[in-house]
């Protein structure tokens, strides 16, 4: 069994096209390009594999130290086989809990990207 994780109040507007393009079972992408940390507003895992390898993650995170969920998840998947991304990249439209700085990107921004993700510069492995 699947699921796909999504932060409460973050908003897709390509969700629809996400979840019906996306056919493998563990979808994850990075934050950001080159940094070791996956982007935990939206995923799709396997029940059992998150229970297995994410489930505890969480014990290890200290945000004042600046040791993130994102960064335990990155070393937890790297190097997994398995490990995929989405086809498209989000196009969140929202703001961020914490910091209330907009997820939103204008149409340039996304097109990068959409342009990183689909040349695999946002994969895990």
């Amino acid at each position: 069994t699947d699921f796909y994780k999504m932060s409460g109040r973050v908003q897709v507007d390509n969700l629809e096209s996400i979840v019906s393009n996306c056919n493998h079972p563990n979808c994850f992408i990075l934050h950001q390009r080159n940094k070791p940390m996956v982007d935990t507003r939206i995923f799709k895992c396997q029940v059992q594999f998150y229970n297995e390898k994410l489930a505890d993650s969480y014990l290890k995170v200290n945000d004042l130290d600046g040791n993130y969920l994102e960064h335990k998840y990155y070393h937890v998947l790297k190097g997994l086989p398995g490990i995929e991304r989405f086809t498209s990249y989000p196009k969140f439209n929202s703001l961020s809990g914490s910091t209330g700085v907009s997820y939103k990107k204008g149409a340039f921004k996304y097109a990068i990207y959409q342009l990183l993700l689909k040349t695999g510069q946002l994969d895990i492995n």
